[in-house]
């Protein structure tokens, strides 16, 4: 059995060219100047997070149309305590 979590926006989206590294680190370097797109490190913390819950991350995205951001996380099935 999984918990399935689906977070969707209206954002700019994500190029096809950023969607390969779109998990890694890496630092924005518009911090500072522009504190709406932040560092880099939310996706990471998070794809990080779920894997090592046992779960996935995964996502779709067009630029212009926003992203949709899916987490799957297994759930451990317990036997009645007697």
């Amino acid at each position: 059995m999984y918990l399935a979590i689906i977070i969707e926006d209206t954002g700019v989206g994500i190029e096809e060219s950023r969607k390969e590294r779109i998990f890694h680190f890496s630092l924005n370097p518009s911090y500072g100047t522009d504190r709406e797109k932040g560092i880099g490190l939310g996706l990471t913390i998070c794809h990080d997070l779920v894997r090592v819950m046992g779960g996935k991350l995964t996502f779709t995205s067009e630029p212009g149309h926003g992203s949709c951001f899916k987490i799957c996380l297994p759930l451990e099935s317990r036997a009645a305590e007697t």
